[in-house]
């Protein structure tokens, strides 16, 4: 799979079979392998980061979240139209780069990073964006 235009750091399967990565291009790509390379549809691009993703999972409702070089993380929603923002919210507070992300049974996100913390974030509301 080519397209991205820097390193790739992360690579997650998605519950439906799609792929998405995370690059150093400041971008994650999602990827279909049920659609040939020169059909549309074959991969989205989700742009945002300032800086290079270094991590990517999927949630339990099937949102992306990544982390990156930029001190944030990003909640995405693939089910957004392409002319909408991709993204549903920036997570801030921390001071250095985020290395890596999880999702906790009770579906709080849990990030590390080079600050030397460990941040828990309560849900995002999938609806309204808010965090509980």
């Amino acid at each position: 799979l080519t397209g991205h235009t820097s390193y790739v750091s992360s690579v997650t399967q998605l519950k439906d079979g799609r792929i998405v990565s995370g690059s150093w291009d400041e971008t994650l790509r999602v990827w279909d392998l049920g659609k040939r390379e020169d059909e549309e549809g074959y991969f989205q691009v989700l742009t945002g980061h300032t800086d290079r993703v270094t991590s990517v999972i999927q949630l339990t409702d099937g949102r992306i979240v990544s982390g990156s070089l930029d001190n944030t993380l990003r909640v995405w929603d693939l089910g957004k139209r392409e002319d909408e923002e991709g993204y549903v919210r920036v997570l801030t507070g921390h001071t250095a780069f985020v290395t890596s992300v999880t999702q906790l049974k009770d579906g709080r996100i849990v990030s590390g990073s080079v600050d030397t913390t460990i941040r828990v974030w309560g849900y995002v509301d999938p609806e309204t964006g808010d965090e509980s």
